[in-house]
């Protein structure tokens, strides 16, 4: 009987250490030896010493030019057929932006404008906190922020803290910084639709490592109080002609409660061939 208990405590702090080794997979991510991309693998001990550089090259051109100037606006154009330039006048007419989502007879996050109404309101500030536990030792705490220019453009910021405990007073740690600016192409009262570009940045041990992004997202408002949203961000970190991919996501649902939002996402995080996912749970205030 001894023995097979002892044997279970054996097992279960190796599952333990082998699952509590998350962050340390990462930092496997950005060796020299293959490029973690998956527009293919780049050997950086290959004989011509301009595979690396070239595939740099595909990996910045597909990011920064192709999706964002290219594929997007005519994915745009065609899911949302409109006489209207995606860099013109936005889909769906003038609608503007309320204090809080459903402030105005139900309506989302935009209005329609009209006449009788005073000046619009031209910006808006969203502060979101959320938690995160995925199905190891690994949790981390995020904060957003969303800085609304005006109707079409926003700036977002989001800076995810990562805790992994290793023993029972260590911890392995890791943060990840995005910064990007988004065009609204699509507004309306229940529904909102975003595409544009950044930086993100990884601080992992004293390295930091950063990469161009492409970020798109979709915000619906069925019926008041409930929210869906959905945003994506994808690139490449760059490190000693390599390139690592990232993406990182979040899918969820949240219910206002006036300018207060309370929301639960699937939250994904992915880098290289490192998954952190799992469920995240928040809060969100308009000031």
């Amino acid at each position: 009987m001894m023995k097979h208990l002892l044997l279970i405590t054996i097992l279960f702090f190796q599952i333990q250490v082998l699952s509590a080794q998350t962050i340390d997979k990462v930092r496997g991510q950005f060796t020299n030896s293959v490029v973690k991309t998956t527009r293919g693998a780049y050997s950086s001990s290959s004989s011509n010493p301009y595979d690396s550089e070239l595939g740099i090259l595909e990996g910045l051109f597909y990011d920064l030019i192709f999706v964002p100037i290219v594929a997007i606006p005519f994915w745009s154009l065609t899911v949302f057929p409109e006489e209207y330039s995606p860099f013109k006048k936005p889909l769906f007419g003038q609608f503007v932006l309320s204090d809080y989502p459903y402030q105005n007879d139900g309506q989302g996050r935009f209005h329609k404008y009209s006449l009788e109404e005073s000046i619009p309101k031209n910006s808006d500030i969203e502060l979101r906190f959320s938690y995160l536990k995925d199905e190891s030792t690994l949790h981390s705490y995020k904060l957003d922020i969303k800085y609304y220019l005006s109707h079409t453009f926003k700036i977002n910021f989001e800076h995810n803290q990562f805790f992994e405990k290793i023993t029972k007073d260590t911890y392995d740690r890791m943060n990840q910084s995005i910064l990007n600016i988004d065009y609204i192409r699509a507004r309306h009262s229940k529904i909102a639709f975003w595409w544009g570009g950044g930086l993100s940045f990884l601080n992992l041990d004293d390295k930091t490592f950063w990469a161009p992004l492409f970020s798109t997202g979709l915000e619906l408002f069925p019926l008041k109080p409930f929210h869906l949203e959905s945003k994506w961000h994808i690139g490449s970190y760059a490190h000693k002609g390599e390139l690592v991919d990232m993406l990182q996501g979040e899918t969820g649902l949240g219910f206002y409660i006036k300018n207060l939002k309370i929301f639960t996402s699937y939250r994904l995080t992915k880098i290289g061939d490192v998954r952190i996912n799992g469920m995240a749970f928040g809060l969100a205030v308009h000031i």
